[in-house]
């Protein structure tokens, strides 16, 4: 460097990072090992969840009907995968899973184990399987080791800083150049001198003792026998400001001072080594001693002097050596752990162990001191501190730890900053559970019938509260067991609670779920209450102790098992009281543990609604015990809120001995006569079991029997009660009367006798002995045999509907009349199979029913069975019969006039139960009552017409339903000939009220090599409707309308066979056995053998049984009856009382056998029993005549509804009972205070809201008009009250209801009288709104008139009333589309890649040699002989010079694939077919070769691994490059050939990634001045009624009051139609350039980007794909408020059009455009050939179309959308209303839509994005025969089209806006009004208004696929037109690849010439 050479600053110098070890060469970074050991239960435990299980099963069932484990993995030590390793999945670090779901480590040198918790204890081990499971020791054994987290700072001497000269104080080494890193050579072995080549020259000076800041700290376990001491460095560096002599005294400037720059060494070393701001390593010095500690104030003094130490002798100074004397250097950025290990064993203390001295009883343990010899920095710039991490104390004692759940973890420090967080997902303690219990798939097998009360004698894991509540209380160890014997818990009841606790109910997310599950954790002491009554809250139970047994009672739907009157309550008080309004909540939230979020607290909100709407928010939080169910959680929200605001009132009553029976949680039933109107309860005076009594004549209209006086002989039950009474005649009344019964306490029942039955099974096998066993195999992808064999395996062909029309119209003597069968053919090796089926019913609309239409529905169809047979007719598997509940004559093919009244309408479709004796009142019924099961049984069994197998058939039928009478029914007989029939039941017939797939799992047997599947179906037309004219049932099923006003109503059962797929194989497999051994397995059953002696549910399903029986009687037999009684009335000194005779003819009246009734009582059941006696009861008391028996008596059948819980019938409301839940019991004197709150089965119903029976819901839950006086708003005292005109509560009643909202009044016709009290109206029979009106009653509402300017508005509130409107667009017609296949592939091509870019130069024998080996291996040659190609020449010859892949190929059948011809799909390329799906849809899949090409993943060369157009084609550097992995295999023609092949037209496409852009935009407009008169004058909204015309039936030129914006704008303009009669003047039209007419706030957009790649592939590929644009928006009504418009809604009542405010359009316009990018040089890539375009439309909201007869419905309910021509055939609209285009309006796209696009930035013009946009009229230049128009006459564009024109029609037009439209030869425009832009999926239309939209039907019949088949789209109101056909008609629609128009060449071009050849294209999947 020269004198004035510039002095550059070099890099600082920075030392390598890490830690230096001395006598090594090198750094190392830290590396420490964290054993741990996690104590996780009480053992024994299941363990860590290695796998998960798939269920299936049925919403209400108890428990699934199929499992399915998946095993989790991961890999070994050796990277093989495990599963016993799978648990590792299940352990989360920091919340991150150890090893992920593809069995791969998040973590690395990981060791884990973990131990279940046996009670013998394990040994703790690491884990063989894993790396790093050695110890210390080098074995796998877990020592034993106590952590002790520290964190203390550890300082260093304290050194001297008073003089500054002598600080920092560190020594200077000379600056020596040390190329070799030698840190010791340059800074010294020792920290304070010594070392290097120069002395130190500023030693420091310390202040106290070197160790005065040591650490001490003791270990006071003689075990102890080393530690590990952990000592942590945050940051270890220094960076240096200035010279390394900084620790010198520094010398003046220039008195040899060496600056930065030695001048003395400018040429030579002109930089020093060492300057400011290098990094270097600094050390820190520390070492460890350690010394026993022995006990010196408890010496105990001996007499043997020599035993007995002194103070001196048990004190141990400190050792001069220390046991670890460490050094830490290097340069440390990241915090670093260095763990040294002492081993009192073997260190310093090897020889002076304390074991061995003679003084080891007072050695107390260990004392370690800690000292840093390295002083602490003094500034910024030196960082070197230190911590005593922790210390770890080492024990070597080995213990077992049993009972205790173990997981023992090993793991590298360096991937953890601290301990991590770790978290098992594990199935924790095991539990007793009843030898009838499948824990996994939760269901209870009772081979006996019933459970015999013993449990399995191993534990298993479960998680039903009840059985885990069980094990708690029962337990010795860690539960109650040590003070409750088992025998006290009622476990039978805990029985019953468990299978409600495993019913399987909806989960929220489409799934299902056990109702309750418990998973939790007890983990700290709590009072034994507490915790047992938390776990009881888990499932909604109590648990209370009574009699000396403990017992639970759960919150469920239950009967009333007692009944209470006034005649058995102390004083005959009953006193009530009321939850007030403020303790009723609305809002839960509950805290539960989220299952999929590492079971993390979450909370979960519910709400209910209407409760909102009455009291606020008022919320209450709790927690759900044990609960990781989001589903659970929100459950039991909706269970708490439900219980609130339904079960608000209490009544508290003292009982004599009687309430000894009642139990906390039973539910009552309570009659009051203090609260009802009649006295309708008491005590009978005679009960008699049989009695013959006479019915006189004219008590009611017709007796089925009757003697000549017209009078009725009964026998049967007859009952004196002990109140005169009279009964309608003719309705009927439930008798409820409480007849005592045996009940058992848990404590006195006999303990059941469980004994263990232990099976050993024994096999041996010998060396070389052959060994046969089964191997089950699962099938991972089953196919469905139906599919194989039926064309649309799906169909409901095999529908009740069409079978029974061949059926019955033809064949009556079928013998397959009521069942369906069908074939399966199978292989005959043992299998097993799952079978689904479905049963619904037709939910098509009624016209549908007649063009043969099917639609599945949610209702579920008619009772029916499935058996499966082998070909020999032996049953392999049948289900139950299962169906709906109910159905009405409607669904039976009943048949009605469209003309029927109201009341028979109603009795048609009142709806019926299987097996009920009584025919509700008004119910129509037909021959086989509606379709009864069992009557149609009995039917078939009987009738002549059928065939003898048919009867046979019925008569096995009835012995399998083996149908129950039951003892309390009755029914009004209708006729003499209608069949008599008591109620009935049968425990093979499950009534569902939801169709769900039936689903059966079976084994098949070997040599079954056919299934006969057989649906049993009773219920047919043939059955059900024969015979019954009368009763407007057709004689005859009929699928046709015969005349409009006698519509029919066909048979409405549908079933389909979904799948039979086979599952799982069962192959016979024989080995040798390789050495000899015996193998054991034991197998223990656990079974009671005193069922005899023992109490179980073989005798009785309930131990407390029911004593209520009911009974039910019309009002006609109940008769005055006198005798020597006690009665309010009395005749001739004879009491007046009532007597109740019962008919055995229609009734099985009351049970003698089971009840005490008469005779005796059972009083000394217990002593009995206790007694040994099991034989007859004894008898203390007689009661022969059956007096004294609590009785009440109500209507049978309620009017009430979920949303209003009072009545309507004046004979309900006169006296009924209500039901209470038992709460609280306490014994007072012999009696007992019973307090019971409210019973309503309401609170245990689904998460659905209320149903709205009719009406409409108003305010929210049902007011309780029990509730306290101080939550009682007070009325307005001034308020006028309301009194309703007085009239007989008949519901029934028709006529207007006027209805009071606010200041107006709203009325309705034709309402009910129940109707009418729902809306809280008055009420005005057989009266319409008219005549009320001309009295001045209820004016008409009055309009909600617009507020004004300056008033703000909220959008929302104003406006309540939703609509909908759904746009659909085919993104799979854009061009070039379907029909070019062949002209897009060539012009899309990919680069070939030929043998010679793969093997090199193919003249080199090597390389052909290499090609020849790699052909003959690919498996389509393999396949044809060992060696296919013998000279590489025979390849070329074949196939040219490409480079061959293997692919498998689909083709339409074998002779294609053989032929090559027809060639459709390449498997598994960019179209994403696999083989399976292919083939599932029909196609022949095979093996062949295909040429390869740039991009394929197949291709291991990195230059052949790009995608590549080839060279030749159009698309390359004009269009964005093709996106990798979407290539798509093409042959021209769909030829694949080896010819084919050689010449090129086999080959690889992919389209350019090119985008489009499509926008739908939305305003909602009103105009204003809208409606006229005659005279064309402006008639205001609120006369609306007055106007007959409104601005479209005016000329434009006459139209008055045309308002007009600031622009200039009016907001009416010339329109598209033209007066005919008045020179083609044309009309006027509303203006959407008139934005001062759109709604705030109702401006809408949704825009989607699409890559032209996957429209291409669409193509292709043979796909649809739609997208979707819905839009909700709310016009401005005249509703009075929400609830007016609800009500409305609800009831259909009112036309909705006329409460829309009159002049709104919903206007959307649609725009398609390319979207361009720049290549590298800035030029626009445009190979887009689908043209843009932009067109508006607009839907009038008033507009109403003219329906065919029969259209009108639901689904179509004004305003709606109908897009027929008005030119049409039996069009719905007139050329005035149907939609239209109108002009874009450019001021609303400018104003609203304002986009920032970059066309202008790129040099793009509107027109060239934007081509076509289409006007709002065109002019006529040439009418229908070709004449010349010369006046200025001009047509609209409609959305529908008009595409069936005559040929000969010769109109012609012009555009008058809009542009780029096409013309033709003679200039006039391509565009006429056939033009289609868009249809409706119906003809009628489809509603926008969002409450009707909802109707399953309308989304059926309204919907397209979104994708394939498997996605929907439903209520899509237009579906657009294709895009090409814009592009045809467009001006500019030429295309980069072609010369003339890329459409011309179309198959689907109406203008394209024959050509006849056919066009080869893949085949629509919607066509398979």
């Amino acid at each position: 460097m020269g004198k004035k050479d510039p002095r550059v600053s070099r890099p600082p110098i920075t030392d390598e990072a890490g830690v230096f070890h001395s006598g090594e060469t090198g750094l190392y970074s830290a590396v420490s090992e964290v054993v741990i050991a996690d104590l996780i239960c009480e053992g024994e435990i299941e363990g860590i969840v290695s796998g998960e299980y798939r269920f299936q099963g049925q919403e209400g069932n108890v428990g699934y009907d199929d499992s399915k484990f998946t095993a989790y993995t991961a890999l070994d030590e050796n990277g093989n995968c495990k599963t016993d390793l799978g648990f590792l999945r299940s352990v989360y670090w920091n919340e991150v899973p150890v090893v992920d779901k593809d069995g791969f480590y998040n973590f690395q040198e990981v060791n884990l184990n973990w131990v279940k918790g046996i009670p013998q204890g394990e040994i703790p081990s690491l884990n063989d399987s894993l790396p790093n499971q050695a110890n210390s020791k080098g074995v796998n054994d877990f020592e034993l080791s106590v952590f002790r987290s520290l964190g203390d700072r550890l300082f260093g001497p304290s050194i001297d800083l008073s003089t500054p000269e002598k600080t920092p104080g560190y020594r200077s080494p000379k600056l020596v150049e040390n190329t070799n890193n030698d840190y010791n050579k340059a800074y010294g072995s020792e920290d304070f001198g010594g070392g290097g080549e120069e002395e130190v020259n500023n030693p420091p000076t310390l202040l106290g003792e070197i160790d005065r800041n040591a650490k001490v700290y003791n270990v006071l376990n003689k075990e102890c026998v080393a530690i590990q001491v952990n000592i942590k460095i945050p940051r270890l560096m220094e960076t240096l400001f200035d010279d390394p002599y900084d620790n010198a005294i520094v010398p003046p400037q220039g008195k040899g001072r060496q600056s930065f720059f030695d001048k003395k060494e400018k040429h030579q070393n002109a930089q020093l080594t060492f300057g400011q701001g290098d990094q270097k390593a600094r050390k820190i010095r520390y070492q460890i001693y350690t010394r026993p500690v022995y006990d010196t104030r408890n010496i105990i003094t001996s007499s043997d002097t020599a035993k007995t130490p002194s103070a001196e002798d048990l004190f141990v100074p400190w050792k001069s050596i220390p046991d670890v004397d460490d050094v830490i250097f290097g340069k440390i950025e990241e915090p670093y752990l260095r763990s040294v290990e002492i081993d009192f064993r073997k260190g310093i203390w090897k020889k002076e162990n304390p074991r061995d001295s003679k003084f080891y009883k007072y050695f107390q343990g260990w004392e370690i001191k800690i000292i840093r010899l390295t002083p602490d920095s003094v500034h910024s710039y030196l960082k070197n501190e230190s911590f005593v991490d922790s210390i770890v104390e080492i024990y070597d004692s080995v213990i077992r730890y049993p009972y205790c759940s173990m997981v023992y973890s090993k793991f590298n420090a360096e991937f953890f900053s601290r301990l991590p967080s770790r978290a098992y997902e594990t199935k924790l303690q095991k539990v007793k559970i009843p030898n009838t219990y499948d824990p996994i798939l939760r269901t209870y097998t009772e081979p006996l019938g019933y459970w015999d009360g013993c449990f399995e004698a191993r534990k298993e894991w479960t998680n039903n509260p009840a059985w885990c509540f069980y094990d708690l209380i029962t337990n010795n160890r860690y539960g109650l067991g040590e003070y409750i014997d088992s025998d006290i818990v009622d476990k039978w009841t805990l029985y019953e609670i468990a299978k409600y606790c495993d019913v399987l109910v909806a989960d929220g997310k489409g799934g299902l779920e056990p109702r309750f599950t418990l998973n939790h954790i007890i983990t700290s002491r709590e009072e034994a209450y507490k915790v047992v009554n938390d776990l009881a809250s888990a499932f909604r139970a109590i648990v209370y102790f009574a009699f000396g047994g403990i017992y639970v009672s759960q919150d469920r739907p239950k009967l009333p098992i007692y009944l209470f009157n006034n005649s058995n309550v102390v004083d005959g008080n009953f006193v009530y009281s009321s939850s007030a309004k403020r303790a009723r909540h609305t809002v839960a939230i509950v805290r539960y543990n989220d299952k999929n979020n590492l079971y993390q607290p979450s909370i979960c909100y519910t709400e209910d609604q209407l409760g909102i709407q009455r009291y606020g928010i008022k919320e209450i939080e709790t927690s759900a015990i044990g609960c990781t169910s989001e589903g659970q959680a929100k459950r039991f929200g909706e269970w708490i809120l439900r219980s609130e605001v339904l079960q608000t009132e209490t009544v508290a009553f003292t009982a004599g001995n009687e309430g000894n029976y009642i139990r906390p949680g039973d539910v009552i039933t309570i009659y009051d006569e203090f609260r009802n109107d009649r006295k309708l309860a008491g005590r009978t005076l005679k009960v008699e079991e049989t009695a013959t009594g006479v019915i006189p004549s004219g008590l009611y209209s017709t007796y089925d029997r009757a003697d000549d006086n017209g009078s009725m002989l009964v026998t049967g039950n007859a009952i004196v009660i002990d109140k005169p009474i009279h009964f309608v005649p003719d309705t009927e009344y439930k008798l409820s009367i409480l007849t005592p019964t045996n009940y058992y306490e848990a404590s006195q029942i006999t303990p059941s006798n469980c004994v263990e039955d232990v099976t050993l099974e024994t096999t041996t096998e010998t060396e070389g002995e052959n060994i046969t066993e089964e191997i089950e195999t699962v099938i991972d992808s089953p196919v469905n045999l139906f599919s194989l064999e039926d064309t649309s395996p799906k169909s409901p062909g095999m529908s009740l509907a069409g079978r029974l029309s061949d059926n019955f119209n033809d064949s009556i003597d079928n013998t397959n009349i009521f069942t369906t069968t069908k074939t399966i053919s199978v292989a005959e090796g043992k299998a097993e199979f799952s079978f689904g089926f479905s049963s619904y019913q037709n939910g098509a609309k009624k016209k549908e029913y007649f063009d043969g239409k099917v639609r599945e529905s949610s209702k579920p169809g008619f009772p029916k069975r499935i058996v499966i047979e082998d070909q020999d007719g032996n049953v392999i598997a049948e289900t139950k019969y299962i169906g709906a509940e109910t159905q009405s004559i409607m669904q039976l093919g009943g048949v009605r006039t469209a003309r029927a009244q109201t009341q028979l309408r109603e009795k048609a479709q009142k709806q019926m139960t299987h097996g009920e004796g009584a025919i509700r009142e008004g119910a129509q019924i037909s021959t086989r009552r509606n379709g009864d099961i069992f009557d149609c049984l009995q039917f078939y069994s009987t009738d002549p017409d059928v065939s003898d197998e048919t009867r046979s058939l019925a008569q096995e039928e009835i012995a399998y339903l083996d149908a129950k009478e039951d003892a309390f029914s009755h029914r009004i007989p209708f006729s003499a000939n209608v069949h008599q029939s008591s109620n009935k039941s049968s425990e093979n017939l499950l009534l569902i009220n939801s169709a769900k797939q039936i689903s059966l799992k079976f084994i098949k047997p070997a040599g079954v090599t056919s299934l006969v599947v057989k649906v049993i179906h009773p219920i047919t037309a043939y059955a059900a409707a024969t015979d019954v004219n009368k009763l407007h049932l057709s004689s005859r099923v009929e699928y046709r309308e015969t005349t409009p006003s006698q519509p029919t109503t066909a048979f409405q059962d549908i079933f389909q066979f979904n799948h039979i797929k086979k599952v799982k194989t069962f192959e016979t497999r024989t080995r040798t056995a390789s050495e000899t051994k015996t193998t054991t397995v034991e197998t223990i059953t656990v079974s009671a053998d005193n069922t005899d002696e023992a109490l179980t549910s073989a005798d009785y399903p309930e131990i407390r049984k029911n004593q209520v029986q009911n009974i039910y009687f019309s009002g006609f037999q109940a008769l005055p009856f006198t005798g020597n009684y006690h009665s309010d009335f009395s005749v001739s000194g004879s009491g007046i009382v009532t007597k109740i005779f019962f008919d055995s003819l229609h009734q099985s009246g009351l049970d003698f056998t089971g009840y005490s009734i008469t005779g005796y009582n059972n009083s000394s059941v217990i002593g009995d029993l206790a007694a040994g006696n099991t034989g007859a009861y004894s008898s203390e008391y007689t009661n022969p005549d059956g007096a004294n028996l609590i009785w009440s008596i109500e209507p049978r059948y309620k009017d009430k509804t979920r949303n209003r819980n009072y009545t309507l019938n004046d004979e309900l409301a006169s006296g009924e009972q209500q039901t209470f839940k038992v709460v609280n019991i306490i014994e007072n004197d012999s009696k007992y205070d019973i307090t019971a709150i409210e019973h309503n089965m309401e609170v245990y119903e689904s998460t659905a809201p209320p149903v709205v029976d009719y009406g409409s819901s108003i305010g929210g839950p049902v007011e309780n008009v029990r509730v306290d006086e101080n939550d009682v708003e007070k009325p307005n005292e001034t308020e006028e009250k309301k009194t309703p005109p007085p009239f007989e509560y008949d519901p029934s009643d028709e006529g207007a209801c006027c209805v009071s909202n606010g200041d107006t009044n709203s009325c309705f016709n034709n309402l009910k009288r129940s109707e009418c009290d729902e809306l809280k109206g008055e009420f005005y029979k057989d009266r319409s709104c008219k005549d009320i009106q001309e009295e001045g009653i209820c004016v008409k509402p009055t309009e909600i008139t617009e507020p004004k300017p300056e008033t703000p508005v909220n959008f929302t509130n104003e406006r309540f009333f939703p609509m909908k409107f759904k746009l659909n667009i085919n993104l799979g017609d854009f061009s070039p589309s379907q029909g070019l296949e062949d002209q897009v592939a060539s012009n899309y091509k990919i680069k070939p890649v030929n043998d010679e870019d793969v093997f090199g130069n193919m003249s080199t024998e090597a390389n052909q040699q290499a090609a020849l080996d790699y052909y003959n291996s690919l498996t389509y040659f393999a396949n044809r002989g060992e060696s296919f190609y013998f000279e590489y020449s025979e390849k070329t010859d074949q196939y040219g010079d490409f480079y061959l892949v293997d692919r498998k190929l689909a083709f339409d059948n074998e002779s294609d694939a053989i032929a090559g011809s027809r060639l459709r799909y390449v498997v598994d390329d960019y179209c994403e077919h696999s083989q399976e799906y292919l083939e599932s849809l029909g196609y022949v899949v095979v093996d062949r070769v295909f040429p390869a090409s740039y991009g394929l993943r197949d291709l291991t060369k990195e230059s052949l691994r790009t995608i590549e157009w080839d060279d030749s084609v159009t698309a390359k550097d004009k269009c964005n490059d093709p996106k990798d992995n979407t290539h798509i295999g093409h042959a021209f023609n769909g030829d694949y050939s080896a010819e084919n092949i050689k010449n090129g037209n086999v080959y690889w496409v992919a389209p350019p990634n090119q985008k489009y852009k499509v926008l739908i935009q939305h305003a909602l407009y009103v105009f204003p001045d809208f409606l006229r008169d005659d005279d064309g004058n402006v008639i205001p909204v609120e006369r609306r009624d007055e106007a007959t015309k409104d601005i479209r039936d005016f000329s434009f030129s006459n139209l008055s009051s045309n308002r007009q914006q600031e622009n200039g704008k009016l907001a009416y303009q010339e329109g598209c139609l033209c007066d005919a009669d008045d020179s083609y003047e044309p009309f006027a039209d509303v203006n959407f350039e008139y934005i001062d007419a759109i709604v705030d706030k109702s401006e809408q957009t949704q825009k989607i980007v699409k890559n032209y790649a996957d429209f291409a592939k669409l193509n292709f590929c043979g796909e649809n794909y739609n997208e979707d644009f819905e839009f909700t928006f709310f016009p401005k009504t005249t509703f009075s408020n929400k609830a007016q418009y609800n009500s409305i809604l609800e009831k259909g009542d009112k036309e909705l059009l006329d409460y829309i405010h009159p002049g709104q359009y919903a206007m959307f316009t649609v725009s398609v455009s390319p979207e361009f990018d720049l290549d590298s040089a800035g030029e626009v890539l445009d190979c887009h050939d689908q043209n843009g375009y932009r067109y508006t439309f607009a839907v009038n909201l008033n507009d109403i179309p003219s329906l065919l007869p029969g259209e009108a419905n639901t689904c179509n309910q004004s305003p709606a959308v109908v897009l027929n021509h008005p030119e049409a055939d039996n069009t719905r609209v007139d050329s005035k209303i149907a939609p239209k285009l109108y002009k874009t309006p450019k001021d609303y796209i400018d104003k609203y839509f304002v986009t920032v696009d970059d066309y202008t930035e790129k040099g793009i013009s509107t027109s060239t994005y934007m081509p076509v946009e289409y006007p709002g009229k065109i002019k006529v230049t040439h009418d229908q025969d070709g004449n010349v128009v010369a006046d200025d006459r001009t047509e609209c564009l409609y959305v529908r089209g008009l595409e069936t024109r005559e040929d000969n029609d010769k109109r012609k037009y012009k555009t008058e806006e809009g542009r780029g439209i096409d013309v033709n030869s003679d200039n006039s425009s391509k565009l006429t009004t056939s033009f289609t832009f868009g249809h409706g999926l119906n003809d009628s239309g489809l509603t926008m208004v969002d409450g009707y939209l909802a109707v399953n039907d309308c989304k059926e019949y309204n919907s397209v696929d979104l994708q394939g088949t498997t996605i929907k789209s439903y209520n899509v109101h237009i579906d657009l037109a294709p895009s090409f056909k814009h592009t045809q008609i467009a001006s500019t629609s030429t295309s980069l690849f072609y010369e003339g128009n890329i459409e011309d060449d179309r198959s689907d071009n109406p203008s394209d010439p024959e050509t006849g050849t056919e066009k080869i294209v893949p085949r629509r999947f919607s066509d398979q």
